[in-house]
């Protein structure tokens, strides 16, 4: 598309990056430790880069632009042949060579962003994809942000709509039954959204730890971090250390270094590994910051991963609540009680929760 339809000034920009990328590729061979550029791709790298240094004229930056293309077309078809071994895994012993692939991915001289952004759950939501190149697909992207940016809904307090059963009367005790329901119905959904989250972000069983104090904690994602001694433990001694890199999928803030049993390291030393990530709800209930410590903490028990089957159970409670209520009112107040459900639901947290400390 770039080479295509790109202006003179877009192209000779494309040359810049790619040969600033590949003269770094080049350095890198000559450190103390070099990073080899493996020969088959290496004199596309060098005709490309001598071409960038000569006079941009319209040729030039074509021909270093087909050289490029052919480059990418052989690095294709090697990816295509690994990738057809990883989908022939179960039917043949042979395995992808990932080393290729890796060294391969090295080459390229920018990171293709919008492949992992579009998987994240809030893309045109809250913000759209950032394009960085000129491929077919970020061409879509920049029309689609366009059209989001002109489009986007606004997200505006439900308080607006108080007033939906405007003219509808009802009482106090109404009122307060439907704050009941509310109460009730938002606990067990809010539990099983903070499950469905769990399940998402939280892979593997979990260990919940004991301190002097008598402090809960659970460390989670044990199998991602791998320490071979948690599954037998009894005493932990345990430091919490930041996670400096968060996102979407991985949002744990915490990570629990732990001594299990006065494990020792060759050097004599107290033998501290990478444990888990501590649960946010844990950081939430004892207000935990990176630096904390906790010596003698003991292992009370090993939880399993939580399933799909136990996440839709907790929705279905939460359904039952809101079903068992509407069951509960006579056919005859029926409007009255739907509008001061809505009155409720309409309602700001800090009203509601006057409300109910009255009721």
């Amino acid at each position: 598309v770039l080479k295509t339809y790109g202006t003179f000034e877009q192209k000779s920009n494309y040359l810049d990056q790619v040969s600033n990328h590949y003269e770094t590729l080049f350095e890198q061979e000559r450190q103390k430790d070099p990073k080899l550029i493996r020969e088959e791709y290496k004199p596309y790298m060098q005709g490309f880069v001598e071409l960038a240094l000569d006079e941009r004229t319209p040729e030039n930056i074509q021909q270093a632009m087909d050289i490029n293309r052919q480059m990418y077309r052989s690095m294709i078809e090697e990816g295509c042949y690994q990738n057809q071994i990883a989908v022939d895994l179960f039917k043949s012993a042979k395995k992808p060579e990932m080393d290729k692939i890796r060294e391969n991915n090295r080459y390229l001289y920018r990171d293709v962003n919008y492949i992992k952004d579009k998987k994240s759950s809030s893309v045109y939501l809250n913000t759209g994809i950032t394009p960085k190149g000129y491929s077919p697909v970020e061409l879509l992207i920049s029309q689609t942000n366009k059209y989001f940016q002109e489009s986007q809904l606004e997200s505006r307090p439900i308080v607006q709509f108080k007033d939906l059963f405007k003219g509808v009367e009802f009482s106090p005790q109404q009122k307060f039954a439907a704050i009941a329901a509310k109460y009730e119905f938002d606990l067990k959904f809010n539990a099983a959204v903070r499950a469905s989250r769990r399940r998402e972000t939280e892979s593997g069983p979990s260990a919940v730890v004991q301190t002097d104090s008598g402090t809960q904690l659970e460390i989670t994602n044990l199998t991602r971090y791998g320490h071979p001694l948690i599954w037998k433990a009894q005493t932990l001694n345990i430091r919490l250390d930041e996670i400096k890199f968060t996102n979407s999928e991985r949002p744990h803030k915490l990570l629990a270094v732990a001594q299990i049993d006065g494990e020792v390291g060759s050097d004599g030393k107290p033998a501290y590994r990478n444990l888990g990530t501590v649960s946010q709800q844990s950081v939430t209930d004892h207000n935990l910051k990176a630096g904390m410590t906790i010596q003698g903490a003991k292992l009370l028990e090993l939880k399993p991963e939580l399933t799909r089957s136990q996440t839709k159970l907790l929705f279905a409670l939460a359904n039952d609540a809101s079903e068992a209520f509407y069951a509960s009112i006579p056919e005859s107040e029926k409007l009255a009680s739907a509008a001061a459900a809505w009155n409720i639901c309409a309602s700001r947290q800090d009203e509601l929760e006057v409300a109910r400390k009255e009721n």
